[in-house]
């Protein structure tokens, strides 16, 4: 596989990701801030997306998410 092809297998993966989060957040606790939204579609690396999608699935609301990830 080339390097192009990788980093464009790679860019799919982390929009799939992040697809899941954000579903998974808005079916527990309600719509995200749009600074959320943008924040996990920005983020490329997986380590992140999984420690994202872990408390996406334990939160209780928006805000507690939004602190994980923006820290405000």
């Amino acid at each position: 596989m080339t390097k192009a092809a990788e980093v464009l297998r790679d860019m799919g993966r982390a929009e799939g990701e992040a697809t899941i989060v954000l579903r998974v957040l808005r079916r527990r606790c309600g719509e995200p801030a749009e600074a959320v939204v943008r924040r996990v579609l920005a983020e490329r690396d997986a380590v992140t997306m999984e420690r994202w999608l872990d408390i996406a699935l334990a939160c209780t609301n928006v805000e507690e998410f939004q602190r994980a990830v923006l820290g405000s």
